[in-house]
């Protein structure tokens, strides 16, 4: 599951739950695992940092993917 929270509504649990202090944000989630990106990054760099070395790679690499194929 992917949550963009650099153009959605403001949500105080999110930013909570995810440990949001910076904004644009980019959170991955991936079973009980989230990584988060935050900072004047492409999306698809801060997609292949969290591919690279998160807990949540599996995922990423799957969206940047789909990406690709579009």
């Amino acid at each position: 599951m992917l949550i963009l929270l650099l153009v959605s509504p403001i949500d105080p649990m999110s930013f909570r739950t995810y440990g949001i202090t910076a904004v644009p944000a980019l959170v991955v989630t991936c079973k009980e695992h989230f990584d988060r990106v935050a900072g004047n990054i492409r999306l698809t760099a801060a997609l292949k940092k969290v591919a690279e070395s998160g807990q949540c790679a599996q995922t990423a690499q799957a969206l940047l993917k789909t990406a690709a194929d579009r």
